[in-house]
């Protein structure tokens, strides 16, 4: 009896040269581990994992990474923010520049901060008299690890923000909304997923390499300009959707014809037609 033909030639070497790169990279430092751990008794277990220097590592290693998580958030999300709201002159470059950490490997990465920051560096030389140490320290560790991770919240971030909605915003203005209202209780909640997942691998240890990882990019909506005239209606820089309600589940904020027509009593006489309907 014939054997079918894989689809795939050669898999029997492929998978064999997949298993022992997996076997020599993973399994073996990790069985390695495993053994040393086996071979000490509790109390030297104990006293290896809660000494002085196993204190100050995790020490370094949570407060390291808890402040790139709280810089990569804010500095994260500003950019994604302006990348996806705004057009300028050099948008396209930050844009590139943004996805430089996941091209660059840790090892050059790493050895760019540390000549731009060591004393003679053309950052550090400013912070050395100001007795700012970066190099050989915390602050150093910090720095790349917010470095290697702030992509994950742009590119998170940002697919997100070209999605929302300018009406809910506008409705949320229209019913006499802040604007850090309508950021804390109408855009912050349809962020907030997709920040949290961004700013997670800055939780992590520095890998021994960064991967790029692509991104599945959503079409943007479709914007006012691109929607039909009639529509859309436009009076006292109000914008109303004629025969729709607007409504955000997160913020409660619902733009009702009747309270569009309270607030601006003119409002119904520059409409066409019959106006606001009640």
């Amino acid at each position: 009896m014939m054997r079918a033909r894989r689809l795939l030639p050669g898999f029997s070497l492929t998978m064999g040269m997949t298993l022992a790169y997996l076997g020599l990279i993973v399994l073996l430092p990790l069985g390695a581990m495993l053994v040393k751990a086996a071979g000490m008794s509790l109390e030297g277990f104990i006293a290896a994992t809660t000494g002085p220097r196993a204190l100050a590592a995790y020490q370094v290693t949570l407060v390291s990474a808890a402040e790139a998580v709280i810089f990569n958030g804010l500095a994260g999300l500003l950019f994604a923010w302006v990348l996806a709201r705004y057009q300028f002159a050099g948008r396209n470059l930050l844009d590139a520049l943004i996805d430089l950490p996941f091209a660059m490997p840790t090892a050059v990465a790493g050895l760019a901060l540390a000549a731009a920051f060591a004393p003679n560096g053309w950052v550090g030389q400013h912070l050395e008299p100001l007795g700012f140490k970066v190099v050989h320290a915390q602050p150093g560790i910090a720095i790349a690890m917010a470095f290697t991770s702030l992509p994950f919240v742009v590119r998170s971030v940002q697919p997100v923000i070209e999605e929302l909605e300018t009406e809910t915003e506008e409705a949320a203005r229209t019913l006499g909304a802040s604007e850090m209202q309508i950021f804390l209780k109408v855009i912050l909640p349809t962020l907030a997923p997709s920040l949290l997942a961004g700013m997670s691998p800055g939780l992590r240890p520095l890998p021994g390499r960064v991967r790029r990882h692509h991104l599945h990019r959503r079409q943007p909506p479709v914007r006012d300009r691109d929607r039909r005239p009639a529509d859309l209606h436009q009076a006292g820089g109000i914008r109303i959707r004629l025969g729709h309600r607007h409504r955000h589940r997160g913020a409660g904020l619902r733009l009702r014809h009747h309270a569009a027509d309270q607030r601006h009593p003119g409002l119904a006489a520059a409409l066409p037609g019959k106006g606001v309907r009640r």
